[in-house]
């Protein structure tokens, strides 16, 4: 059965010329080591170091020269990336070896479960069973609890049952024959909160 609930996704928060600014890596991951819970340290092997060390911040395997002695041919950027501190971090993959762990910068360590887990904006309190390859699995897969929330809050009035209830299908008929330029206009008058009001049949 048609809901008759328009769902409009909310506008980006956080960035440049947004309400709030980006929460660096460092930021993020600022006192992780203080927690107990799924910060377990992985073995890190002497060849790994020194591919670490060749890699700049927020870099991956591409910054090797395909010359050295410590060249790894990766096929996905997730391959021995380095976060950048002053950056936000880049995607948290659920699983995969040939260094796609994740890696810290400068110092060349791999991230711990706790800090992906802080990266994915899990609270600290937040505990995670398992091994250490499923509790990864579960950070990786998992949507970031804080980029869920504006998402959630949008849908109450759907599950209060107090919205006004549209014709779906003739919204989808008149935003279909609308010119590209049309749709651009509306979608940026939406991410800017100012709808515009659309005549349906």
């Amino acid at each position: 059965m048609d809901t008759g609930f328009n769902f409009i996704h909310p506008a980006p928060e956080y960035g440049i010329g947004q309400k709030y600014p980006y929460i660096t890596a460092c930021e993020a991951l600022k006192n992780v080591e203080k927690i107990p819970y799924n910060n377990e340290h992985q073995k890190i092997q002497p060849r790994t170091i020194e591919i670490l060390k060749r890699i700049k911040a927020g870099g991956n395997f591409t910054d090797i020269p395909k010359d050295s002695p410590y060249y790894v041919k990766g096929m996905i950027s997730h391959v021995y990336r380095c976060i950048h501190p002053d950056k936000p971090a880049a995607t948290i993959i659920a699983g995969g070896g040939g260094g796609t762990w994740g890696y810290h910068y400068p110092e060349p360590s791999s991230l711990t479960n706790r800090e992906r887990a802080r990266l994915q904006t899990f609270p600290d309190d937040f505990i995670f069973e398992g091994s250490f390859t499923e509790i990864r699995r579960q950070i990786g897969n998992a949507v970031p609890p804080d980029g869920i929330v504006s998402i959630v809050e949008s849908l109450i009035p759907l599950f209060k049952n107090d919205y006004q209830k549209i014709d779906l299908y003739s919204l989808s008929k008149h935003l279909q024959a609308m010119s590209i330029k049309e749709r651009l206009k509306l979608a940026e008058s939406e991410l800017h909160e100012q709808p515009i009001q659309l005549s349906l049949l």
